[in-house]
This record gives structure tokens, C-alpha cells and sequence, in this order.
């Protein structure tokens, strides 16, 4: 309800505030001053809430996901490691052996692990990218009403101003 007014009141800054805004890149571009307002806005409330919010999820279940599949891909590397063959290999060495008190500790990197640097299973990454589609999908349409309903008459649209 406020983005829509107080996005029409910023339009055409030149127009509405000579003396602070003709001559500037806002006298060409008028639609700027309220996309930047917004881009602001979304700014602030960005740092607002990464500075201020607290996480509520333990330190040590934050990356629980990571960790698992971590520990798989070090089991993994270290039965590689063991032959097929019980008891010797076909060079004729014995065979590695290894127990679970063996395998390193979640937060010992291996060098053939899948380092992605997330803590997110790629369903939730889905989701994610599917939520900002939605959301850009909508904002494109809140835009493009607004461009069809200030057509000019004469191209059947309603020649309504950003101000009225």
C-alpha cells in the first residue's frame, strides 16, 4: 500500500524538485529516485536483519547435512584404500584395514570430497531459486501493470500518470 503511493510521488523528481534534480541523470531517467528508494530500503532492512537477528540453531547442528555426507565420502575414500581380496591385494600386499575410530574427524578436510562450501541439500537450494522466481515473476508483473495502464489513448490504454 505505501510502495505504490510513495513510488508515484517519487516519479519525475525534475518535475516536483527543479532545483535539487533538473540537470541530473534524474531529469533522464525518472523512474530512478524510486527504484533507488526501494534499493535502499531493501538494503537497510537486509543489514538490519543480519546484524540484529540471532541464530537460533546450534552451532552444532548447523552443518549436520555437510558433515554426513563428508564422513560417507571419507568412509568411501578410505574402503578404496582396502582390497577386494581378503588378506593380500594383487600386488601381494597385505590389505588396510580400517575401523570407524580410524576415519577422521568431520572438520579434518579430504582432498577428494566434494567441497561446495554449503550447508544446504540442493532440495532446499531448489526451493530457494524457485521462490525467487516466484517473486521476481510478481514484481515483473506489479511493473508491467503499471507501464500498460499509462499507455496513451490512442494505443488503447488508460493514459493514466505514475501520480494518479
Amino acid at each position: 500500500f505505501i510502495g505504490p503511493i510513495l513510488g508515484g510521488e517519487l516519479v519525475y523528481p525534475a518535475r516536483w524538485a527543479p532545483s535539487v534534480f533538473a540537470g541530473t541523470v534524474f531529469d533522464s531517467h525518472p523512474f530512478l529516485l524510486p527504484n533507488l528508494t526501494y534499493a535502499c530500503f531493501a538494503a537497510v532492512a537486509w543489514i538490519v536483519g543480519a546484524v540484529f537477528l540471532e541464530e537460533t540453531l546450534p552451532r552444532s547442528q548447523r552443518c549436520r547435512w555437510r558433515r554426513n555426507r563428508d564422513m560417507d565420502l571419507q568412509i568411501r575414500a578410505l574402503s578404496r584404500q582396502t582390497s577386494a581380496t581378503p588378506g593380500v591385494d594383487p600386488m601381494g600386499a597385505p590389505s588396510v584395514t580400517f575401523h570407524l575410530d580410524d576415519v577422521p574427524e568431520p572438520d579434518t578436510p579430504v582432498a577428494d570430497t566434494d567441497q561446495r562450501g554449503s550447508c544446504y541439500p540442493l532440495h532446499l537450494v531448489q526451493v530457494i531459486v524457485a521462490y525467487c522466481a516466484l517473486a521476481g515473476y510478481s514484481a515483473a508483473g506489479n511493473q508491467l501493470f503499471i507501464l500498460i495502464v499509462s499507455f496513451p489513448r490512442s494505443a488503447d490504454g488508460f493514459a493514466l500518470g505514475p501520480q494518479e
